[in-house]
């Protein structure tokens, strides 16, 4: 089956599309049983579909994949191209809209029904709602009248998100934010503060909003990371996708946005670290500096801007995994050794071995990181897939 794969997409990279279409689809066919592969062929061919102006074949393979692989790490990517390729959204939508989930947890809430009103949330909201009575919410429900405004459903990189305008009579509109759950039901993930705050100023010129939501996201991060060590024996997670599942699953939250230029890209962070450690410890962090600065979080969850220049020398201090901080002469030897023998069982035949070792890579952290940057061009593609995940914290 890895054969098949890594000719499917040999031949998807040569642009040989024809061919590809020939090789996945034999991929599917014997994977039928063993379905780990599925999803890639499936998201490849429907590529090489469209390359081919197959568009028809190509939003069939994505809404299969959609539907039967919800955990794939394609499935965003195939969301959005299934929208842009002309497939029926309508599909892909759950039964009950944004606004029919939030009235069903308005009901569980004035009924002081915990159990029922706790399956309709995610994240942040679950979490507050969790720590209510049922008692408490019975009274917030009579406290305030709530008024529901308009529903948004997110498209392309916002796809599986959504927003309902909320207000009250003693508090601005604001939107509540959702997700789509691994079943396609949407589940309440909590108020989008920084909108909030936003429209209390009455807006805000760009630059400045985009440095506080800059800041308030890692805010965010930094206090879901403090929920996760509660949990985990004040361990940090290993990297910030550990948060999604039970503690962070807005991934807006997880995105830098550029002041100049409007561009989102992702936040680095430096795993290892647990309650123990000095509060002068950077966690994470801007991707690149803004006029010589950057924003940073700190162990304490505390967000700091400083210049680029303490930057790279407390990166330095950390050994952070950054581009050009670490050299391969800098790791100890042994963790030299393992890492090369760790890389090469990313092509074992084994998907168990595969999976493992891509586990043990994440776990070494800043030492794998320059011996991953000498294999990025590996000739073996689903290696060089997977240490792009690895380096993008994946």
């Amino acid at each position: 089956l890895s054969g098949l794969l890594n000719d499917g997409l040999k031949s998807f990279d040569a642009k040989k599309y024809d061919e590809a279409v020939v090789q996945f689809t034999k991929l599917i066919e014997k994977s039928e049983k063993e379905t780990r592969f599925n999803d890639i062929a499936m998201f490849y061919r429907a590529k090489s579909y469209q390359a081919l102006k197959k568009k028809d074949k190509a939003v069939i393979d994505l809404l299969a994949l959609i539907t039967k692989f919800p955990d794939s790490k394609y499935f965003a990517d195939s969301r959005k191209f299934y929208k842009e390729w002309g497939g029926d959204m309508s599909k892909l939508l759950p039964g009950d809209s944004p606004t029919a989930v939030w009235k069903k947890f308005i009901k569980a809430a004035a009924a002081g029904d915990k159990k029922t009103a706790l399956t309709f949330t995610t994240g942040m909201w679950e979490q507050m709602v969790s720590q209510q009575s049922g008692e408490e919410m019975q009274r917030n429900m009579m406290r305030e009248q709530i008024v529901i405004g308009a529903e948004t459903i997110g498209t392309g990189d916002d796809a599986g998100t959504a927003t309902l305008t909320l207000g009250t009579k003693n508090q601005m509109a604001i939107p509540m934010q959702f997700k789509l759950s691994k079943e396609n039901v949407w589940l309440i993930v909590g108020p989008d503060m920084e909108e909030a705050r936003n429209a209390a100023r009455g807006g805000m010129p760009r630059g400045r909003g985009t440095v506080i939501g800059n800041v308030n996201n890692l805010k965010q991060i930094g206090l879901a990371c403090r929920m996760y060590s509660n949990s985990n024996n004040d361990e940090f997670p290993p990297t910030l996708d550990a948060l999604k599942d039970d503690f962070l699953q807005q991934d807006s939250i997880y995105l830098w946005t550029n002041v100049k230029t409007g561009k989102k890209k992702p936040f680095v962070y430096a795993p290892g670290y647990n309650e123990s450690d000095s509060v002068d410890t950077m966690i994470a962090a801007a991707p690149m500096a803004v006029n010589g600065k950057r924003e940073v979080l700190w162990l304490d969850g505390h967000v700091k801007t400083i210049s680029e220049e303490e930057f790279i020398k407390n990166a330095k201090a950390q050994k952070w995994r950054l581009k050009g901080l670490l050299k391969k002469e800098e790791v100890p030897k042994d963790k030299q050794k393992l890492a090369k023998e760790l890389i090469a069982k990313l092509a074992d035949d084994s998907f168990d071995v595969r999976k493992k070792a891509k586990a043990d890579l994440i776990k070494m952290g800043d030492n794998a990181f320059p011996f991953l940057e000498d294999n990025k061009k590996h000739t073996d593609p689903e290696v060089r897939m997977t240490i792009k995940d690895i380096m993008e914290g994946k």
